[in-house]
């Protein structure tokens, strides 16, 4: 049975007023190739109503028989993803109308595994806060750019950028496998309250690099339901009820539990650090690179505290608590004073320079006759450039990047006039393998040109790359006590690992190969994989060398 390309996971709770909105975001686009899975947290029969109100094949449509906590809402939701790339969408976001096109594009021309983005904030006029109500705020940049993943990571733990610049389910299409890596190593997906700064910490963990643009996929919507907000402006007496219903279903276990460098609190920015701690503590413990910045947190905290003026007092008692914790002086951080109570607050609209330097718009959306997600979705389409003049920038900067990584590549393979591969299968007897590779090293290193000569030696990523080195290493040794050799810097032999690549990168190697030298023992699906790379480039296959003789003409 074939999977669909695009699985996206709405977890629902009893809110088919936004949730119809946030459905017609993904089916209304012409895309075919997708699953839209709608997890049902135990709501009224209206929920049901509204999914079953598309009649789109696309749709499945799943009720937990009793209320859940969001974590296990989320997790069921997920279980049910079938497709190849994975997101979550809230019941009160949208995606941008051509964002699936963009999707498709980028894996299939890159073959990223995670494609992220900066969504745009969407504030529906039923928003806690009524200064902030009916606004659509868009980033006009289009800047895109491949992330190392432990370099962000290691900005958010410090405070020195958001955390919604990781990788999150909540904005990002994440390859499956990455998912089930994280659940093989904890036997579920979520394990926090905060599930989508939670997973952007564990995708960012377990992923090298992803992709990332500033132009946004989605857009972030924020209602009276929302959990977040609701944190945000807790003294608000509508969010009151939300945010204690929130927190009785939350399960007691350590990722929960206050951290033990922190406080007991319900401030967000402290909440948000609680999550970055227990996952720093269950996955990368050890790392010194990855370190929370207590001081920029509570400067964190300090710049937020008029954003609701009636919780100052209380916001700075945690300000203080957690500095006296920590040992740092108040007098070192910037601590705004209290707005008055009559303080008005006036909503932003037109073009805005960001901190960044970015340019962005906020658009008046009660004026614009915008009153739902899905029609600010359709108004920033709108706004930002074009689908086209979006995929040139990719490209320009892709190509860049990719020259950069060949180049890169090239040099750590350390590359001679003669060039050879082999495509050993590690997952046979060792004693094989040790045969043929002492047959092959053997023949290179005694060779007159063995200086000249420069030997690939290919290991899958089901093989243990320890394992594999010190197989090497014991072959080399054993031949240079069979055979009396000495080697200075200038005669060592050159013997490099070929670890898993893409169709560009191999192509890049193999225009500076002189063959592949065939084995008994090989890894066939590697060598099919090449020969398609070949046949869908247009380019010559490698020279096979089928034995040691061959080899020896070859070299002479």
């Amino acid at each position: 049975m074939s999977h669909p390309l695009l699985s996206i996971v709405i977890p629902t709770r009893q809110r088919h007023d936004t949730l119809v909105y946030a459905m017609a975001s993904i089916l209304d686009q012409d895309f075919k190739d997708l699953e839209l899975i709608v997890m049902d947290n135990f709501s009224s029969p209206e929920t049901a109503e509204v999914v079953a109100s598309f009649n789109d094949a696309r749709v499945a449509y799943y009720r937990s028989p009793q209320r859940l906590s969001m974590t296990e809402n989320w997790e069921l939701g997920l279980s049910y993803a079938t497709g190849e790339y994975v997101s979550i969408l809230g019941d009160d976001d949208a995606f941008i109308p051509d964002a699936f096109a963009l999707c498709e594009s980028l894996i299939n021309s890159y073959e990223f595994k995670t494609i992220s983005w900066q969504p745009s904030l969407y504030t529906w006029s039923t928003f806690i806060a009524p200064w902030r109500r009916d606004q659509l705020s868009l980033e006009l940049n289009q800047s895109v750019s491949i992330l190392d993943s432990k370099f962000v990571l290691g900005q958010v733990y410090e405070g020195l950028a958001s955390y919604t610049n990781l990788p999150m389910l909540y904005n990002s299409f994440v390859h499956k496998s990455i998912i089930n890596s994280i659940k093989s190593h904890c036997g579920q997906y979520f394990l926090s309250s905060c599930p989508d700064v939670y997973s952007g910490i564990v995708n960012a963990w377990f992923l090298e690099s992803y992709f990332f643009s500033v132009r946004p996929l989605s857009i972030a919507g924020a209602s009276h339901h929302s959990t977040g907000s609701s944190f945000a402006y807790r003294e608000i007496k509508e969010s009151s009820t939300q945010v204690n219903q929130f927190l009785a279903e939350v399960k007691e276990d350590d990722f929960n539990n206050p951290h033990s460098q922190l406080i007991p609190t319900d401030n967000l920015e402290i909440s948000i650090a609680n999550v970055l701690l227990h996952a720093k503590d269950k996955f990368f413990p050890e790392d010194q690179t990855i370190q929370l910045n207590i001081f920029n947190l509570l400067q964190s905290i300090a710049d937020q505290i008029n954003r609701n003026n009636s919780t100052y007092e209380r916001t700075f008692e945690y300000i203080k608590a957690l500095a006296e914790k920590h040992n740092i002086s108040l007098t070192k951080l910037k601590i705004p004073p209290k707005l008055t109570q009559n303080k008005v607050f006036v909503s932003h609209q037109g073009i805005v320079e960001r901190e960044s330097g970015f340019i962005g718009l906020v658009i008046n959306c009660k004026q614009a006759n915008v009153t739902n997600v899905l029609q600010a979705s359709k108004l920033a389409q709108s706004v930002l450039p074009s689908n086209e003049s979006f995929l040139d920038v990719c490209r320009d900067l892709l190509h860049t990047n990719e020259t950069e990584n060949h180049k890169s590549i090239l040099n750590t393979l350390n590359l001679r006039k003669i060039n050879l591969a082999i495509f050993p299968d590690w997952q046979v007897s060792a004693d094989l393998i040790i045969f043929e590779l002492t047959s092959i090293i053997k023949t290179i290193v005694t060779h007159p040109l063995s200086k000249q000569i420069s030997l690939l030696i290919y290991v899958d990523d089901q093989s243990d790359l320890q394992k594999v080195d010190e197989i090497i290493s014991d072959i080399l040794i054993q031949i240079v006590l069979d055979e009396d050799l000495q080697f200075s810097e200038d005669t060592e032999p050159s013997i490099s690992i070929l670890e898993n690549f893409s169709q560009s990168e191999w192509l890049e190697i193999a225009a500076s190969l002189h063959g592949i030298i065939l084995m008994t023992h090989e890894n066939q699906n590697i060598l099919n994989q090449i020969n398609i790379y070949h046949q869908e480039s247009g380019k010559l296959p490698l020279k096979q060398i089928k034995n040691i003789s061959v080899l020896t003409e070859i070299l002479d």
